[in-house]
């Protein structure tokens, strides 16, 4: 037996050398590991362009993807359906609704009509409509009625406001406005019932034009009751290009647009390429804001020449003389280009609320500078104001919140919620995890925008 141990050793040792050879990579093999370091870029889209579903059901979207799990969906309304992370869709009731699908850079759309139940009929009719007393038109609702699916047209309609002196409406269904304010109509046909909003402001603004009078010409002021008594909204877009901004008074001792106090709903619309020219003047969008409404807007490509800039507004006082004038700013996207360390949403904040504004800053010529001024060069607390999902992305520089804070009897302007970054990954971290996807386009790479009409 003890002559066989040495082969048996030399043995185990040519084995053992053999399985520590490294192999010799051929060119195919490395080919193959080089072509698995490609990223491919994100995909998405959805199978059909639009497919039907009755109301209170469930069914999986119709989608591929190359990202599987990352997908992010939105639902332009979700009144008629929504949308869970997974992608499952729920119908909750009739009418159409555009389902968005976004991954990184690549999006895709889906219209869905949600139908009735078989065996069920309902009233079709728009949820809500907007008139204004300036232009003193009127809203045809044109209500239809269907069966199965199939339209009802011997059915016939009754309408009831619930309060006409604020909108009236005639037996054929056409809405009158009377004075500001909103109202409940109905409509009846049988035993089935609808209902719609009507949304009565002073004015509709359809040009530039009507958007710089409507911030000049004093329509918008501040009541002794510290509440607007002008109300607006924005009918469609606003493109300013090759358009004077006139939305700054030549007396230097003033605030752009004046003190401004009114309610505006930019109704999820666009204002585009606006432009200062006047660089020895404050400039900001809204100038001093008294008890004002400003929300659902996006200002894209709004440029700024002046050390003066206040952004959004120059100023927004909390309080005024002796009465309490709260302004409440919510659903704002500005997309600023800048040449000063100013404040990029306010200038100076006296403690009012606002909520999911997000305000992308980009240079003028690739200028960078110290700090720049997120919030506020100068903060105050005035009946403590509130910072909800606030965003401020700066590519030009490194960024403060708040260039000076005063805290006043003690209480101090809270500040958590308030996100000031130069990271575009930070910046769209905080989107992904505080703004509503039904109203904002997330990516884990991209500042956060607002999603449009």
């Amino acid at each position: 037996m003890k002559r066989n141990i040495p082969l048996l050793l030399c043995s185990a040792l040519f084995c053992l050398a053999s399985c520590t050879k490294p192999a010799v990579e051929t060119s195919s093999s490395l080919d193959a590991v080089s072509s698995t370091n490609i990223i491919e870029a994100a995909t998405v889209s959805f199978t059909k362009q639009e497919i039907s579903v009755e109301e209170e059901s469930q069914l999986t979207l119709p989608y591929e993807t190359n990202r599987p799990g990352q997908v992010m969906f939105a639902s332009s309304d979700e009144s008629i359906a929504v949308v869970s992370k997974t992608g499952v869709l729920l119908a909750k009731k009739v009418g159409d609704v555009v389902i968005r699908a976004a991954v990184e850079d690549a999006a895709a759309s889906l219209t869905v009509h949600v139908i009735p139940a078989k065996g069920e009929a309902v009233i079709s009719v728009p949820s809500k409509i907007y008139l204004d007393l300036k232009n003193k038109g009127t809203v045809a609702l044109n209500p239809k009625l269907s069966r199965d699916g199939v339209e009802d047209a011997t059915a016939s309609f009754t309408y009831e406001s619930k309060d006409p002196t604020i909108a009236s409406v005639n037996d054929q269904g056409i809405v009158t406005p009377v004075k500001t304010g909103s109202v409940l109509l109905t409509i009846k046909s049988g035993n089935l019932t609808a209902n719609v909003l009507a949304d009565v402001y002073d004015e509709a603004i359809h040009t530039p034009q009507e958007f710089t009078t409507f911030l000049t010409t004093g329509r918008a002021k501040y009541t002794a009751q510290g509440v607007p008594n002008y109300r607006a909204y924005l009918a469609n877009d606003l493109d300013f290009q090759g358009v004077v901004y006139e939305g700054y008074l030549t007396d230097a001792s003033r605030n752009d647009a004046a003190a401004f106090s009114a309610e505006f709903n930019g109704c999820f619309h666009v204002i585009k390429n606006i432009t200062f020219t006047n660089d020895g003047n404050p400039q900001s969008l809204f100038g001093q804001c008294i008890a004002s409404n400003i929300y659902d807007i996006a200002f894209l490509n709004v440029t700024y020449t002046s050390e003066q800039a206040g952004g959004l507004a120059w100023s927004v006082a909390k309080k005024w003389s002796t009465v309490s004038t709260g302004s409440r700013f919510e659903n704002i996207y500005l997309d600023l280009h800048i040449e000063n360390n100013f404040g990029g949403l306010v200038s100076t904040f006296y403690g009012n609320d606002m909520t999911n504004v997000v305000a992308k800053l980009s240079p003028l010529d690739g200028v960078t500078y110290d700090t720049v001024r997120g919030l506020a060069t100068n903060a105050y607390n005035w009946d403590q104001g509130i910072l909800q999902n606030v965003i401020v992305y700066s590519a030009c520089g490194s960024i403060t919140s708040i260039g000076h804070a005063e805290y006043l009897s003690g209480r101090e302007l809270d500040t958590s919620s308030l996100h000031c970054t130069d990271s575009l990954t930070e910046a769209a971290y905080w989107g992904m995890n505080l703004l509503d996807t039904s109203r904002w386009h997330l990516s884990p790479t991209e500042c956060p925008s607002m999603i449009t009409e």
